[in-house]
């Protein structure tokens, strides 16, 4: 798994690679932090069209990060999730807490 982060214009797009597991998860949680922990941001999109993989522990890791910003009233996307990352939130109902976006169209 690989997590980088850009900002541009105060959008932050964190962009995730690979399986969300149980055997990521500790290290996905630490490097989440220490991107989200740089600056303000106008808004948080995540990336997940890498995404090749995701169980509860992941589903996890993402209401984390949305809890943290949304207590910070930071508003947070998904760009152009993998078929297998919109199964999971489709089934989960996540969009309805993190809208999704195609080729950020945002805000």
């Amino acid at each position: 798994m690989n997590i980088t982060g850009r900002s541009v214009n105060g959008i932050l797009t964190i962009t995730i690679e690979g399986e969300i597991d149980e055997s990521v998860s500790n290290n996905a949680r630490a490097r989440l932090e220490t991107i989200l922990e740089k600056n303000i941001y106008r808004c948080v999109v995540f990336d997940l069209s890498k995404v090749l993989f995701m169980d509860s522990t992941g589903i996890g890791i993402m209401l984390g990060r949305y809890k943290k910003l949304k207590g910070q009233k930071i508003p947070t996307y998904i760009l152009n999730p993998s078929p297998y990352a919109e199964r999971i939130f489709n089934a989960t109902k996540l969009f309805d807490l993190m809208p999704k976006i195609y080729d950020k169209e945002i805000v």
